[in-house]
């Protein structure tokens, strides 16, 4: 195992150098004083003081060059040398057919991502991002070798990392690009696909920026290569022991990847880790908003619906989505609480019901957790609303934000038939929210 994860990591690497020394700009211009050589023998017309004279001058450059190709050909055979000494057996894997057929479909595969990797995905594009995110070990992998190269000993374990959680359409993407653009924080953003566990290594793609654009929810929302986004599930998507012994080396790589030493993630699943996070983070905050029940639910089962029909008319989307971690609606949707008296998933009730199981659970067990701050959805435009939640989550930047960032979705009329007791119920649960609950 030691010697494949060497081996991706030396591909990249090697590809890399080749790049930076432009290699093969270096073969090309030795190629071509080759060919002006052998035209310069079939000119009859030329004198032969002219035809030495030239030579000469071919033959220096020649020289020249082919001392780059030899210096650069040992440094790559004495980085292949030292990681021989890691692994003993590095050596005979790299020489052999398996191992020279698995550098080459590496670096192919690696020279495509940086060539094609852009937030649209071509065919190309999306069989990498599927053999990528498909085979977590290929990110494991650089994951390891990236905190070789350069995780720190930097402090920021009792930094006030912001997590954003709870249920979608509650105003967690907004609150995560609001807080975002504070730059007070490091966060994954687009550029960070696929290789999701290795934010640096990332950075090595150059990828090209975008104009923003609206993101597929259709709700008004624009990113672009620069946006932050939910891609961590991806990281705590694999067992406690992990995340336990590997969450700080995550954030300080995502940290020094942006010269940083705030996290803040959107995450709509870390509402099952609080526990664990805070053990970890022992500073940590965790923002969870809530939205009027029955403007909430109709958002939802309207997202159900639209991603379904996006995901029957490209099959890459439900897979996309899957493999980080986004089931909260469509084809591949999981419910958060198991169903009782409503299944159907194409009627508002279901959602309605989700609601009210989601945040009455969510009121019981973090309602005197210090760190657990709720936030009312419907308050996020008002602006002394928001210095308040500023206030808590201790930031002291106010003039690098937009108090007027947040805008209502709510709609006046909802067109969809709903059971008035599970609404009374959910209207219940939100106005304790409201009642008992700080940030009011």
């Amino acid at each position: 195992m030691i010697n494949h994860i060497l081996l991706i990591c030396s591909s990249i690497l090697i590809y890399e150098f080749i790049r930076y020394v432009k290699f093969t700009n270096i073969i090309k211009s030795n190629l071509n004083i080759y060919q002006k050589i052998l035209k310069l023998f079939k000119y009859k017309n030329v004198s032969d003081f002219r035809k030495e004279k030239l030579i000469f001058k071919y033959s220096k450059s020649l020289f020249t060059l082919s001392i780059k190709i030899f210096s650069i050909l040992i440094l790559i055979l004495i980085f292949i040398y030292t990681l021989n000494l890691l692994s003993q057996s590095f050596l005979n894997l790299i020489i052999s057919i398996f191992g020279i057929i698995e550098l080459s479909i590496i670096i192919i595969i690696y020279h495509q991502l940086k060539k094609k990797l852009m937030p649209n995905y071509s065919k190309t594009q999306k069989f990498l991002h599927d053999l990528v995110l498909s085979k977590k070990f290929i990110n494991k992998s650089l994951f390891e070798f990236e905190k070789m190269i350069y995780l720190k000993n930097i402090e920021i374990k009792d930094q006030s990392h912001i997590f954003i959680t709870g249920l979608p359409r509650s105003g967690t993407t907004s609150l995560l690009n609001f807080l975002y653009s504070s730059n007070q924080y490091a966060s994954l953003t687009y550029k960070s696909m696929p290789f999701v566990l290795s934010p640096n290594f990332s950075k090595l793609f150059h990828k090209k920026n975008i104009t923003k654009k609206e993101r597929m929810h259709g709700d008004g929302i624009t990113y672009d290569i620069n946006s932050p986004e939910a891609f961590d599930e991806f990281f705590f998507s694999t067992d406690n022991e992990f995340i336990k012994n590997q969450l700080l080396n995550y954030l300080q790589l995502i940290g020094l990847s942006q010269n940083k030493t705030k996290y803040l993630s959107k995450n709509n699943l870390n509402y099952k880790r609080v526990d664990l996070i805070h053990s970890i983070l022992p500073n940590s905050i965790f923002l969870i908003p809530i939205r009027e029940p029955l403007q909430h639910a109709y958002s939802l089962l309207n997202q159900h619906l639209h991603f379904s029909q996006l995901q029957k008319e490209d099959d890459f989307i439900r897979r996309y989505m899957n493999y980080l971690g986004h089931n909260e609606f469509g084809l591949n949707h999981k419910p958060w609480n198991d169903p009782i008296n409503h299944q159907d998933l194409n009627k508002i009730d279901y959602w309605l019901e989700q609601w009210c199981l989601f945040y009455q659970n969510i009121l019981n067990k973090y309602q005197f957790h210090n760190n657990c701050h709720f936030v009312i959805y419907e308050e996020l435009t008002n602006a002394n609303y928001i210095k308040k939640l500023l206030d808590k989550i201790n930031f002291d930047k106010i003039e690098n934000i937009d108090l007027n960032y947040f805008k209502n979705s709510n709609k006046k009329e909802i067109d969809k038939e709903y059971s008035i007791d599970i609404y009374k119920n959910a209207s219940r649960v939100y106005n304790d929210f409201k009642e008992k609950l700080i940030l009011k």
